[in-house]
């Protein structure tokens, strides 16, 4: 998949695979990447791996099984991300996400 220019909100990300798809999506030229884990310290150890391209990474401290925590997720990673109000991907790692997180009202 082609991630040149795009908003890639990435779940898991503080850590495993979560994490390297994360600083991977980075070096193929994300336009950013929402990094999305319950635990805020591993979030900042991801966007600190990140390097040169921290600044194109917002982190995102959520529950997953939290259905209103989750909602609010789409207009946070537009405010830091995608003025355009258009998220690229979504990949999500977290086996319990349930909840289409991509969906945007006004």
């Amino acid at each position: 998949m082609k991630v040149n220019g795009k908003v890639i909100v990435v779940t898991g990300a503080g850590s495993g695979i979560g994490r390297a798809i994360a600083l991977e999506i980075l070096t193929r030229g994300a336009k950013g990447v929402a990094a999305v884990d319950m635990n805020a310290d591993a979030l900042a150890e991801t966007k600190k791996l990140a390097g040169a391209s921290a600044d194109k990474v917002s982190t995102h401290v959520i529950n997953l099984t939290d259905r209103a925590a989750v909602a609010k997720l789409p207009k946070a990673v537009i405010a830091k991300h995608d003025k355009s109000k258009a998220l690229s991907v979504l990949f999500r790692r977290g086996e319990w996400t349930q909840y289409a997180i991509l969906r945007v009202s006004k």
